[in-house]
């Protein structure tokens, strides 16, 4: 498999997580227009994204209403990629004990107990670029109304 041989993934999905954190600081800063309402407002934003994405609760164990979180966090596409991408070749994990309590025999089940899925890990990388793109024509909407409205 491709990535199996390059193992590049994992710098693919941090860095598109990074860029869509700086799209979307494109974005506050173009629809507030003054730093410090961007400031204040994008943590708004960002915190249930982080919140919702999967490193601190089970998606599968959500609620129905909070499943918008979970589609919008682009966090949890990456680290569902990144979680796929690190423990799909793992056969065997050493020191655990068959059907010991709180312990994984392979990588499978790791993305098991998790609720990922292994065949979402490249669809997970499309959406993410689709937030990027869709954020960045966000901000310039932003700006191109901030620069009509000023003349």
């Amino acid at each position: 498999m491709f990535v199996r041989k390059i193992r590049e993934i994992p710098l693919l999905s941090l860095r598109e997580v990074n860029l869509t954190n700086l799209c979307l600081g494109y974005a506050a800063s173009c629809i507030f227009g003054k730093l410090s309402t961007a400031v204040a407002i994008l943590p708004i934003f960002v915190t249930p994204m982080l919140a919702f994405g999967g490193y601190f609760i089970n998606q599968a164990s959500l609620p129905w209403f909070f499943y918008p979180f979970k589609y919008l966090s682009y966090f949890g596409y990456a680290f569902e990629s990144l979680v796929v991408n690190e423990w799909t070749h793992v056969d065997s994990i050493s020191g655990c004990k068959p059907n010991g309590t709180g312990c994984y025999n392979n990588g499978t089940d790791v993305i098991a107990r998790l609720s990922f899925s292994p065949n979402k890990m490249w669809i997970n990388v499309i959406i993410v670029a689709a937030m990027i793109i869709a954020i960045r024509t966000l901000a310039f909407v932003g700006l191109f109304t901030r620069a009509k409205l000023k003349k």
